[in-house]
């Protein structure tokens, strides 16, 4: 068995959505995700996929708020205070990184998505 290895780093996002539909509740992960940190960045495996994910900062730090208890519109809060910058200027990239997340199914669907 062979397993694949993706590091996700926000600072080179690409195209986000930039639309409004942040109110959705994000996460929980998988429950059978394993996560582990690892020279500070945060490992993510996935056993349904054989896959490993190394998380960068930024991507870290939004995977934690992601319990299932908050918001989009607070992770955004939350990620924009940590950073000091704006909630306008990480929007983008923390919906694109979100729904990253949620397209390789570590993360439930949300209307966001």
């Amino acid at each position: 068995m062979t397993s694949s290895s993706t590091t996700h780093d926000a600072s080179d996002l690409g195209p986000a959505r930039t639309d409004d539909r942040s109110s959705a509740t994000v996460g929980p992960p998988r429950d059978d995700v394993l996560v582990t940190e690892l020279d500070g960045d945060l490992t993510v495996y996935d056993p349904r996929r054989n896959e490993v994910h190394v998380l960068n900062a930024t991507a870290g730090d939004i995977w934690r708020l992601l319990d299932g208890s908050v918001d989009l519109d607070r992770v955004i809060e939350e990620i924009a205070l940590a950073y000091a910058t704006s909630a306008e200027e990480v929007r983008p990239h923390v919906v694109w990184t979100v729904a990253r997340f949620v397209e390789l199914d570590l993360v439930p669907s949300t209307d966001l998505c």
